[in-house]
């Protein structure tokens, strides 16, 4: 069995630095996270990010083991909620602007594989409270036998959707 994720005694887990991508020079319209990662050895991981948009990129996808397949998440605006494939760090078609906030995964097999992210939208190039929105996703991987090896970040919309100045930080939990 494994440890408790919180000790209601108190203590818990720590956070373990992997792996930090952040994207120079040009657009990309992936990351991929390939180092590290056994998700039956760290069972957890959290991943911070924030996203500047290029082009028109709408949605950014989680992809574990680049896989696309057997995905299923919901996501939750401050105006509505809407069902869809993968979580959506960005998704208003805007010039400027930028999203952040942070990814949790459950990545152990045998069970279901489930995410969780808190995001904030910033729509604007200069902030004002008319453009920023929270969102909250959750969703799962329901492939319960691959061991999670690499996470691949996608821009769905765009060939070059991710811009420059986007960074991403992979930890994993320590129990």
């Amino acid at each position: 069995m494994s440890p408790p994720l919180f000790n209601p005694a108190g203590g818990g887990g720590s956070l373990q630095f992997i792996e930090r991508i952040t994207v120079a020079g040009a657009a990309v319209n992936s990351v991929l996270f390939n180092t590290g990662i056994n998700g039956d050895l760290d069972r957890f991981y959290k991943l911070i990010f924030r996203v500047f948009k290029a082009a028109t990129l709408t949605e950014l996808l989680i992809q574990p083991n680049s896989i696309a397949t057997n995905q299923v998440s919901r996501r939750v605006t401050q105006q509505s909620s809407t069902t869809t494939f993968a979580f959506s760090a960005v998704e208003q078609p805007v010039a400027a602007g930028f999203a952040g906030g942070e990814l949790f995964y459950d990545a152990l097999t045998g069970r279901v594989r489930s995410y969780r992210v808190a995001s904030y939208l910033q729509t604007q190039a200069v902030p004002t409270q008319a453009g920023q929105f929270n969102r909250s996703f959750s969703g799962s991987w329901n492939d319960t036998i691959t061991n999670i090896t690499s996470f691949l970040l996608k821009a769905q919309d765009a060939s070059l959707g991710i811009g420059i100045g986007s960074e991403f930080s992979l930890f994993r939990l320590l129990t």
